[in-house]
């Protein structure tokens, strides 16, 4: 989740700053404006910001430390889905892996047919 979480906010700050209308960005721009800008210039559909602010909020878990009876905790989640620990992690990550690879079929990626 944190590797396509990574993939995703790279190629895509990357994509604003390239090609025939690139724009200026903030040295450090936050993903959630990236997608903003994203959306607005057509780049990504409605569906691709949702489901890429999902990614965002499962990277969350798993790059900051809560305690157990945090809502967002890891193990909090597998709790209230009342599913294994493992079985929970394999869907959030096949859910990441799956955006990657979206996101590197769009036309303006993709860098052959």
């Amino acid at each position: 989740m944190l590797l396509s979480q990574a993939l995703v906010e790279q190629v895509l700050a990357a994509m604003l700053i390239m090609g025939l209308d690139a724009e200026p960005i903030p040295a450090k721009i936050k993903f959630p404006v990236t997608l903003k800008r994203c959306l607005a210039r057509g780049m990504i559909t409605q569906q691709d910001a949702d489901d890429l602010k999902r990614l965002m909020d499962l990277r969350n878990p798993l790059s900051h430390h809560r305690l157990i009876d945090y809502p967002i905790n890891l193990s909090q989640c597998a709790l209230d889905a009342r599913t294994p620990g493992e079985e929970h992690l394999r869907h959030d990550a096949t859910f990441a892996i799956s955006m990657a690879v979206r996101l590197m079929a769009l036309p303006m990626i993709r860098l052959c047919d």
